[in-house]
């Protein structure tokens, strides 16, 4: 059995506060579960990347200063879900495909790449098929609605062709690329009960599905 390869955004973690009642329904939709989480930096990443901005920084300050945001809340995370905190760098995917249990969580690592370029990489290294993107979006909208289904080639259509720091999409631009070079589908759902019961055949009962 192949894990969940999530892309959880930051803005599920906390808000004005951390999001505790997420958090601990989550906990119960995974605990019987194999996954390796990539969290976002969210607000946290945000409001320092802003107050930065003010100080002249540059991109490579920013993208730094994401990075550790979500380091951190991807350790926070860790440590709810009773799993392993890791960097990108420490994986090795052919021991991880002979694992009996897979319980990792990770932030960002690189500078350029975000969270969610990193759960398709993952994806695409294990052989999953699946990336489900959690976050406060659960279905992309075209002119304000609500869309069910599209293709890699319809969604990158609307969106910009560049990622920027601080940039704020239902799914990375790059990410996205690297999904549909891939044959690799993204479902969007941040309900957890929806996640204690996912299989990649129930998928088309969540969120948007990109490909």
């Amino acid at each position: 059995m192949k894990p969940l390869i999530i892309s959880l955004g930051g803005s599920l973690v906390s808000k004005q506060r951390v999001n505790v009642n997420f958090l601990k329904n989550l906990k119960t939709a995974l605990e019987d579960k194999d996954f390796i989480i990539v969290v976002g930096g969210g607000r946290l990443a945000r409001d320092y990347q802003k107050a930065l901005m003010q100080f002249n920084a540059d991109n490579r300050d920013l993208d730094e200063v994401g990075i550790f945001a979500t380091k951190l809340n991807a350790m926070f995370i860790s440590k709810i879900l009773n799993a392993s905190f890791k960097n990108f760098e420490e994986l090795n995917f052919n021991s991880l495909k002979k694992m009996r249990k897979i319980r990792f969580v990770l932030g960002g690592f690189k500078l350029g790449v975000t969270t969610d370029y990193v759960a398709v990489e993952i994806a695409r290294r294990l052989g999953v098929r699946f990336v489900v993107n959690m976050s406060k979006v659960r279905f992309v909208r075209v002119s304000n609605k609500p869309i069910k289904r599209i293709s890699w080639d319809e969604y990158l259509r609307i969106i910009p062709k560049k990622n920027a720091p601080g940039i704020h999409l239902p799914f990375d631009v790059e990410a996205s690329k690297l999904a549909e070079r891939n044959h690799i589908k993204v479902v969007f759902e941040n309900r957890p009960d929806k996640i204690k019961t996912f299989n990649f055949k129930f998928a088309r009962n969540n969120g948007t599905i990109i490909g």
